[in-house]
């Protein structure tokens, strides 16, 4: 099972240094689907891959995907 993290605000940031802006990620300007919908973590599927905006990282991060993903296709 594929899972695609962070790929709007990784678009929106790469569209804000091109214009000359900054370049860490801005929450919640580069996250339209947090903003839209609160909290710190947003999957939807498409097409059998998982699509995640997210601000969590690290540990925070595996563990809220491994309660969603199927345990035998652990991406970590």
């Amino acid at each position: 099972m594929a899972a695609i993290i962070n790929q709007a605000p990784r678009e929106c940031r790469a569209a804000r240094i091109k214009a000359g802006g900054r370049k860490e990620f801005i929450y919640p300007d580069d996250f339209p689907h947090l903003r839209e919908h609160g909290g710190d973590f947003y999957a939807w599927q498409e097409n059998g891959i998982w699509y995640i905006e997210t601000t969590l990282t690290g540990k925070a991060l595996r563990e809220k995907m491994d309660g969603m993903l199927p345990h035998s296709h652990k991406p970590f």
